[in-house]
């Protein structure tokens, strides 16, 4: 298992028998480093390596880093190549994380409460957010009032809320339980 040499984006159609094939995906806007060194390969590439003994396995380790909201977010890969075949480094992960998407939140509410989200009324129990920026925290306040023996009850909760994660944010507790008595 001998370290791999240097490679090289190659414009050709081909790589040698004696030569192994890298196909690198990364965002546009990413850093790949090679081995430690940086490279200047940007988006998808096709990278090929010097010659190489047929018999032996030869170790990249890869890393993307790529900067959203302020936060270098980095994920890495360790490939094998050998000559006359084509290896793959495929860093669509860091490609979806960087991705602004909608969280989920689901309130659960006493019945016939009336639910409040930033100081506006919401007559959904379970919605989308916009679009949020991956790595930012972003921040929600709920608001349940419920009205029971002539007498308005309510509560307030700051929640974090993040790019692709589910939210529960639960009120049940605004009106204790009322057992019977004999």
């Amino acid at each position: 298992m001998a370290p791999a040499t240097k490679v090289e984006e190659k414009k050709k159609a081909e790589a040698l028998p004696t030569q192994g094939t890298v196909l690198v995906e990364l965002p546009a806007d990413a850093k790949l480093i090679i081995d430690g060194q940086p490279s200047d390969v940007k988006g998808s590439r096709r990278l090929v390596t010097p010659q190489l003994d047929p018999d032996t396995n030869y170790f990249y380790n890869l890393k993307a880093e790529v900067v959203r909201g302020g936060k270098v977010l980095t994920e890495t890969k360790r490939i094998t190549v050998r000559a006359g075949l084509v290896s793959e480094a495929n860093f669509t992960e860091l490609v979806a994380a960087t991705q602004p998407k909608p969280a989920n939140v689901t309130v659960q509410l006493p019945a016939n409460a009336r639910l409040f989200v930033d100081g506006v009324a919401c007559p959904v129990r379970s919605f989308e957010t916009p679009k949020l920026e991956p790595g930012r925290e972003y921040y929600y306040t709920f608001k349940a009032e419920v009205v029971r023996d002539g007498r308005t009850r309510s509560d307030s909760k700051r929640i974090l809320v993040e790019a692709g994660k589910r939210v529960n944010v639960d009120f049940r507790d605004l009106v204790p339980v009322s057992t019977a008595s004999r």
